[in-house]
């Protein structure tokens, strides 16, 4: 790469004049990541946001550099994969976080029964669909009532359609305890 080329280059990646990405150049012997580091020091440019700091290599002949993050001297470049799997951690953790600070109440004649967070409903859920389904829609029928509480999930309309559905089970209860003539007095 020609002197002219590294000068662009380096005005391009720092922000800085001709004339300062020219003399950092000529000061750092052409090196790019030296002349990065001396316009960093000399408060040119501003260091990574990270809290890391540029360091070159040794036997780095790309001139490129490396970041250097912390004081163990590990090099790191970000790719864009280990920036989507911590994206991806960091949704995951913040979905645990809502759902072990939500919760699903249960309520039997306006008497508190027990408030699970929503973190073990959905591991039921997963694990023993066959089992907890059918064990909340038979509590319907005995009088349970559900309905969630926390922060986050108490903005939605869950807890209006939980009733609803309470309601409808209540109203199918009526209709068929009235349907035999041995249960009317």
């Amino acid at each position: 790469m020609t002197t002219l080329e590294m000068v662009e280059k380096l005005r391009e990646k720092a922000n800085v004049t001709y004339d300062e990405a020219k003399e950092a150049l000529e000061s750092c012997g052409n090196d790019l990541l030296e002349a990065m580091i001396l316009l960093e020091k000399q408060g040119k440019i501003r260091p990574p946001q990270s809290g890391g700091y540029y360091n070159s290599k040794q036997g780095s002949t790309s001139g490129d550099g490396y970041y250097q993050y912390g004081y163990h001297g590990a090099y790191h470049k970000e790719s864009p994969a280990s920036d989507f799997f911590s994206r991806l951690f960091k949704l995951c953790a913040r979905l645990i976080h809502k759902a072990n600070t939500n919760s699903l109440e249960v309520r039997r004649h306006d008497k508190y029964i027990i408030a699970l967070p929503l973190s073990i409903l959905i591991i039921f859920i997963i694990f023993f669909t066959s089992i907890t389904i059918p064990l909340l829609v038979i509590g319907l029928f005995f009088g349970f009532r559900y309905s969630f509480r926390g922060d986050d999930i108490e903005k939605t309309n869950f807890n209006s359609a939980m009733d609803t559905a309470a309601d409808a089970v209540e109203s199918i209860k009526d209709e068929i305890t009235n349907s035999f003539p041995n249960n009317r007095e």
